[in-house]
């Protein structure tokens, strides 16, 4: 299923690439036969190569911009109550999310927000989700001493 996502957010970027490429050429034709009229209005025509260069540039950070995302966009999906998400590495906001019953966090160790609240609302999230990380483990192995002692007392 996460190949199948990938293929088709890798198509969908490639059909953008296409598609802007073919505007950009509508555009540069456009201003370079405007420039050829008006090629004996030296004020008219500094203004329209400027134009020119900005729309080539622009152009071109669009493009870098499509194939970095290209190349290195990770699609995960993942059943968080059967929504998807699917994650740049890049940048730190989603691109397609639907939205998230509690704040979704950068990492697994770093809640948003400030002091414990934080912290104990990111380790009942984890809970209440089954993740099976460093939290959970430590939970575990407390209740288990937790256990054990009261089994101590029980016995003495």
């Amino acid at each position: 299923m996460i190949l199948k996502l990938k293929a088709n957010f890798q198509k969908l970027i490639v059909e953008n690439i296409n598609q802007l490429e073919e505007e950009n050429v509508e555009m540069v034709q456009s201003l370079e036969e405007k420039i050829y009229k008006e090629r004996k209005n030296n004020l008219e025509c500094e203004k329209l190569k400027k134009k020119l260069n900005q729309v080539n540039t622009l152009f071109e950070k669009k493009m870098k911009s499509l194939t970095d995302l290209h190349n290195t966009t990770i699609v995960y999906a993942v059943s968080l109550y059967n929504k998807i998400i699917v994650v740049n590495p890049q940048s730190p906001s989603r691109l397609f999310t639907n939205p998230l019953p509690v704040k979704w966090w950068r990492g697994p160790t770093k809640p948003k927000g400030r002091g414990h609240a934080a912290a104990k609302i990111k380790e009942e999230w984890t809970l209440s989700r089954g993740w099976r990380g460093p939290i959970k483990e430590m939970v575990r192995q407390k209740k288990e001493s937790e256990e054990n002692q009261k089994d101590k007392k029980g016995v003495d």
